[in-house]
């Protein structure tokens, strides 16, 4: 009904494309945050959830381009931080690993209280097997969240790719009082 009294408000379709998202029909918001976009092409969150969109779509290219459209608007740093951190998301579900590491890195260095870009840099460095790493960042992460039971979870699997058992054990006896 928004939309019908305003149809020329990018807030409407935005939003309505945000329901649609919410309740798990993935392709529909799409139609609706690029109308968004026509009435507002510099609306940094309409990109975003129209990235997140396509990645829960497994459509991740599709999903990347949305991420560099937010950070071609060179938005404010959180702002841009998250479009790293969501590109780096999806360069990891297509095992594009160093990749996604350089944009944890720079969501880092714009707001180094991110804890979903530590956490994201863990699991691209697990991907390349470097555990030791990988475990750095975890410990990141929960350090900057305590209650992040995943982070706990893959650090205790890094412990026991490196036959640190003990330690493991710690990170998992953790992640089951999160859960």
């Amino acid at each position: 009904k928004a939309i019908s009294l305003n149809p020329g408000k990018p807030i409407a379709y935005y939003n309505k494309g945000n329901s649609l998202y919410h309740l798990g029909r993935h392709d529909e918001p799409v139609e609706y945050y690029n109308k968004a976009l026509s009435l507002k092409p510099d609306f940094t969150s309409a990109f975003i959830n129209m990235g997140s969109s396509f990645d829960e779509l497994k459509r991740y290219e599709e999903a990347i381009e949305c991420y560099n459209q937010v950070i071609s608007l060179k938005p404010e740093a959180a702002i841009a931080a998250d479009a790293y951190v969501n590109k780096a998301s999806s360069l990891f579900d297509l095992q594009k690993y160093d990749e996604a590491i350089e944009c944890c890195e720079k969501a880092t260095s714009l707001n180094s209280g991110d804890s979903l870009a530590y956490y994201t840099k863990g699991t691209s460095l697990q991907g390349l097997k470097r555990y030791e790493e990988a475990i750095e960042c975890f410990g990141q992460a929960i350090s900057l969240r305590s209650d992040d039971a995943d982070s706990y979870c893959n650090k205790g699997i890094c412990f026991e790719k490196l036959q640190r058992y003990q330690e493991a054990i710690v990170c998992f006896d953790q992640t089951l009082s999160l859960n």
